[in-house]
């Protein structure tokens, strides 16, 4: 629980490569979180194109990188908005 204030570092707008116009070719799901997690983000906000299908995999990847404590995991909160 978190008491008090608390600066969050969101991204709103960003995209996975379930999205038509996403950049990067064999880009896990895992890459695609740690890259967040890299740059300290608390709070994405998925923006594909049309497309909703990469946040279900994604939580899923998030739930196992949290239980395997995989090196540089943080906790990440996300929405979707197409």
């Amino acid at each position: 629980m978190i008491k008090g204030a608390k600066w969050w570092k969101f991204d709103f707008h960003t995209h996975t490569i379930a999205s038509n116009d996403y950049n990067k070719d064999n880009y896990s799901d895992q890459q695609w979180l740690l890259s967040h997690m890299e740059k300290e983000i608390d709070c994405v906000a998925v923006t594909d194109h049309n497309a909703g299908a990469k946040i279900k995999e994604l939580q899923q990847e998030l739930d196992r990188m949290k239980e395997e404590k995989i090196e540089g995991y943080r906790p990440v909160y996300g929405t979707l908005i197409m």
